[in-house]
């Protein structure tokens, strides 16, 4: 998000009231979007326009000062952290206050590493990394909004020096430079669309070409500006193109990348027609008092909206677990509620630390940020440390929240130059064993590690484990939009070439069959969808159909006997996280999965898996005969949950898959 950029009083910047009202139609967007079912699926590129707005704004703003010869780093460092730093600590010791007070442990300690980003600038960076298969729902981040403020901050720290380069030895060049590094940072973000998409969403490189177009619209207003019809068609196309993305793109359109064209390049003609003296017509709809006010207070809104949100939600989830989201009657509250809160964080957080720059003044903003740096610094290393405080809940809740623990532990073992077998790959049972079945898929199979090691503990067999998360053991996958798409589909091939030079008589295949099948989350939360094809999800049922027969056909044609084990029942919810919180506040528990609810959700898998097991060599196994009774299917076990999450199985619920694992050594009958 992007912080105010206005120049004070005697910078020579003339103030534009329209760049505030297309403040205010960005954070609008965004929090429209967040609060949900306002029907602007698309206001998560509010954000993009706000990096427009900025780069237009900074670059302005230096050019005046090295041109006047006023540029000074210190002065304009010190002015970023008056407009960033203030209202940002305010969030940051509001949210840390509260995530104390209600946060269960595990959460507090990723809330403590997210802090921790702030410090560093770098919340960005961790948030890259915390969009794994197995991470927290986006809902339960209070500081997820933070990775555009550090977009920003690492684009500040940079951007000055960069343009005081070129001015000092290219000035005549400048703007054609600053086209070449958006170009290829644009190229960057399109490449890493399908390769990396979650480097693509939150790196600088990959977001930096948004900053430099406003930065370039700075170039062209003070080169070529537009004519008065001119500066109208901009503005109304500009605003055409936002709006169009704001209710035309969804959490499924594939973004930055060319999507994002729309919000910079609309933000871009709206700042390009609206920097003149006279606004066009749709110029003076952003000039409006209530545009220019929101747009005033931006900044805050986008700061204070977000956690706001985030601790709603967690504390009272049942208000927002109907199909269709929240009621309406909450869906405005929280829009008035962060409305509210930013004008407040303006009017007495903002304002106050936009003084007149000067000595004295320089020293007290720095001392005061590096005192606030360390304090928050500290905290978040406590945090981190303390495993988040266990100690604040009651002993029960603990035990509850083990069983969010990962089932696998350490049984598995890597194997020590197998010579045949890709990296990563490891071991169960003792090595004198003779390791004739391979179990092979995703972070399903990784789940069933545990009971394998129990199943085999009292012969001398051995098992092989290949595995990767969020990569199904299908020959010929490639999965279009999601991060390792390259190295899952390496893998696979590399585990079909190994099982060919080695021993394994019996490959086990298990993942979660319905995502790719569905090319959606049953909980909504895991990302962005894998698509099987380079096309939308709408192609994955029959994609994946025929890349399943294919692996089995593979695996029979190396005369390997085929086990597939089925769908595990999939929930709408965090099970042990909700469980606990069930326990602290008596929310509600959910209603079990009914078996109509299951059959559906597996509607491309059931049928093929019934298909395939009439092959010669194939056996299917499934879960659901142990999970699921004649009408629902259970996610717990004596008040113990059986699941780690929506659908990983947890300690509990793998004990129950005994006697399924048992089947698996079983020799099947002939045919």
């Amino acid at each position: 998000m992007i912080a105010d950029t206005r120049a004070e009083p005697g910078q020579g910047h003339v103030y534009r009231p329209a760049i505030d009202g297309l403040r205010a139609v960005a954070v609008l967007g965004v929090l429209l979007y967040h609060a949900g079912g306002f029907g602007v699926t698309g206001g998560f590129g509010g954000v993009d326009v706000f990096f427009v707005i900025s780069g237009f704004l900074i670059t302005s703003i230096i050019q005046r000062e090295i041109e006047s010869g006023t540029f000074s780093l210190l002065n304009f460092y010190e002015r970023r952290i008056r407009r960033i730093f203030p209202a940002l600590a305010a969030v940051a010791a509001v949210a840390t206050a509260v995530s104390m007070m209600l946060l269960l442990p595990d959460d507090l300690k990723e809330y403590g590493k997210s802090l921790q980003g702030i410090v560093t600038l770098s919340s960005n960076f961790y948030f890259q990394r915390k969009t794994g298969y197995f991470d927290a729902s986006a809902q339960e981040k209070p500081l997820l909004h933070t990775w555009s403020l550090a977009v920003e901050e690492q684009f500040y720290v940079v951007f000055p020096l960069l343009l005081l380069l070129l001015y000092r030895f290219s000035r005549n060049s400048a703007a054609a430079v600053l086209a070449i590094i958006a170009i290829a940072s644009f190229a960057l973000s399109v490449r890493e669309l399908d390769a990396a998409p979650a480097r693509a969403f939150f790196s600088t490189l990959g977001r930096v070409w948004e900053l430099l177009t406003g930065a370039i619209v700075a170039f062209l207003c003070r080169a070529w500006p537009l004519a008065r019809g001119q500066r109208e068609a901009a503005v109304a196309a500009g605003l055409a193109m936002i709006g169009f993305g704001y209710f035309a793109y969804s959490d499924a359109t594939l973004f930055p990348g060319p999507a994002a064209l729309a919000f910079c390049l609309g933000a871009a003609f709206v700042l390009y027609g609206a920097a003149h003296e006279e606004p066009a017509i749709a110029g003076r709809f952003l000039a409006s008092p209530p545009m220019v006010g929101v747009g005033l207070i931006s900044y805050s809104v986008y700061l204070w909206h977000w956690p706001l949100i985030v601790f709603v939600r967690y504390r009272y989830p049942e208000l927002f677990s109907s199909e269709g989201g929240p009621g309406i009657a909450l869906r405005l509250s929280l829009v008035a509620a962060g409305l509210a809160l930013g004008f407040l964080s303006w009017r007495f957080i903002e304002r106050p630390f936009r003084r007149p720059t000067g000595t004295a003044a320089q020293r007290y903003v720095y001392l005061s940020f590096v005192t606030l740096t360390a304090l928050l610094a500290a905290i978040s290393f406590r945090t981190i440390r303390s495993e988040g405080f266990p100690g604040r809940w009651p002993s029960e809740v603990g035990e509850m929240l083990k069983h969010r623990e990962r089932p696998e532990g350490d049984v598995c073992k890597p194997i020590a130059n197998s010579g045949i077998w890709p990296k990563d790959t490891c071991r169960i049972g003792p090595e004198t064993g003779v390791p004739d079945t391979l179990l092979w898929g995703d972070s399903h199979a990784l789940m069933l590690i545990d009971g394998f090691d129990t199943a085999i503990a009292t012969s001398n067999r051995s098992v092989i484990v290949s595995s990767l998360p969020g990569c199904p053991p299908l020959a010929g996958v490639m999965l279009y939009g999601r991060s390792r798409a390259e190295q899952c589909h390496a893998l696979v091939e590399d585990v079909l070439t190994a099982i060919a030079q080695s021993e394994v008589r019996k490959v086990v295949l298990a993942g979660r069959w319905a995502y790719y099948a569905e090319g959606r989350s049953f909980d909504k939360v895991g990302g962005s969808p894998p698509r099987l094809g380079p096309n939308g999800v709408e192609d994955n049922p029959a994609i994946f159909a025929a890349l399943f027969e294919t692996t089995v056909r593979r695996l029979q044609a190396l005369g390997r006997e085929v086990v597939i084990i089925g769908p595990v029942p999939e929930h709408r919810f965090p099970v042990a996280l909700t469980m606990a919180r069930n326990l602290v506040w008596k929310q509600p528990l959910p209603l079990e999965l009914t078996r109509a609810e299951f059959a559906e959700r597996q509607r491309h898998v059931l049928p093929l898996l019934q298909r395939l097991s009439t092959w010669p060599g194939v056996r299917v196994l499934y879960p659901d005969r142990i999970f699921c009774g004649p009408a629902t299917c259970r996610y717990s076990h004596d008040s113990a949950p059986m699941y780690v999450d929506a659908n990983h199985l947890g300690p509990t619920g793998i004990k129950f898959t005994a006697p399924l694992i048992d089947e698996i050594f079983v020799r099947p009958p002939r045919r």
